[in-house]
């Protein structure tokens, strides 16, 4: 399968994951509790899609981390010193700006604690450091801002990702060996999304939920990869990650699970772009690949904006759908601004930096 080879290649990709950042960040207006009038007043409907259903930007970005994470090891032989690198660069990519998040929430935290809720509680050192090593998930820690239980399933996806490209690579690209590996490490996730259920209380499940393991996810990440990967597979290849994209469809279905549905329209459409060859040309509006390029910094500092800026409008506006208006665009205005100065100061300087690190 063959797409542009342009410097807009993954136009697509980047718009999608600038939409999905933005979506996030409704989300979060709505569940603050700052724009209710407007919610009110736009109906269930608009109001649903619009707001509350803002945090299936998750999936999106699951499903483009895999895709992104395919694309970028293609036709990469990787053996166990390419392995080390593939995760140093990712760790170098997110963390100085997932850091300098936690320091600025942290900071927040404290004020919002000294002047506003005195009865608040400020994390303890051992929780600051878990979320500096990704394992507040897995100790079973309060996320000091709710967006932060993400990066722990990031971290566990590259993880596993690499441990699986590592495995590959010791076969020759697109034997039956190299794709009965690949196969066999995506289907466990498409497994797992079919049989895991709290409803029978299983454990197993349960354990995975509290301590957010990446199995709870992998089949969104996978159906990325998969996509990814058809870039340098045989067609023959192409056969099962269609298949497994519409069994996450279907399975999603039968199981009522908006997350998973999610998962497989992204991915879907990330097949149908590159089969049309429009991943350089869908999504690749200006303002909306701005918009993909400060996403991660948006993610990262949104949560801790909106507070702020709806308490600061509403001290000079009465309670009205006008107020809610102006708290919306002045929070959404003050979010971009940051997060394109994060991304200029700290975000651009470590991406610069990665890319020094080869595999």
């Amino acid at each position: 399968m063959s797409i542009n080879k342009n410097e807009n290649r993954y136009a697509f990709a980047d718009g999608l994951r600038g939409l999905a950042a933005l979506w996030v960040v409704f989300y979060h207006l709505f569940h603050g509790d700052h724009v209710n009038q407007l919610s009110q007043f736009l109906g269930k409907t608009i109001s649903t899609i619009v707001f509350e259903y803002g945090n299936l930007g998750v999936p999106i970005f699951f499903v483009l981390s895999g895709f992104v994470m395919a694309v970028t090891t293609n036709n990469k032989h990787i053996g166990m010193p390419q392995f080390k690198n593939f995760f140093l660069r990712r760790l170098v990519r997110i963390s100085p700006p997932y850091y300098f998040s936690i320091a600025i929430t942290l900071i927040l935290l404290a004020v919002k604690i000294h002047y506003v809720d005195h009865a608040g509680v400020f994390p303890s050192p051992s929780n600051i450091a878990a979320h500096f090593l990704y394992l507040q998930g897995f100790l079973n820690y309060k996320q000091i801002n709710v967006v932060y239980w993400t990066l722990c399933y990031e971290i566990q996806f590259y993880l596993f990702f690499g441990f699986i490209m590592f495995l590959a690579s010791k076969f020759e690209d697109n034997s039956r060996q190299q794709f009965s590996i690949l196969i066999s490490s995506t289907l466990i996730g498409l497994i797992w999304l079919f049989w895991s259920s709290d409803e029978n209380h299983n454990l197993i499940y349960l354990y995975s939920q509290e301590h957010l393991l990446f199995i709870n996810y992998w089949y969104a990440f996978s159906a990325g990869a998969l996509v990814g990967w058809l870039i340098s597979k045989k067609n023959s290849f192409e056969i099962y990650a269609v298949l497994f994209c519409l069994s996450i469809l279907v399975i999603s279905a039968y199981k009522q699970d908006i997350f998973a549905l999610t998962s497989a329209i992204t991915s879907i459409s990330l097949y149908f772009a590159l089969k049309k060859n429009k991943m350089g040309t869908w999504l690749s509006f200006k303002w909306l690949q701005t918009l993909g390029l400060i996403s991660y910094s948006l993610y990262l500092i949104h949560n801790s904006v909106t507070g702020i800026s709806a308490r600061l409008v509403r001290k000079f506006f009465d309670i009205g759908i006008l107020t809610d208006l102006i708290v919306l665009t002045f929070t959404i205005v003050s979010c971009l601004l940051l997060s394109y100065l994060m991304y200029l100061i700290i975000e651009k300087p470590v991406i610069k930096l990665s890319q020094k690190i080869k595999y």
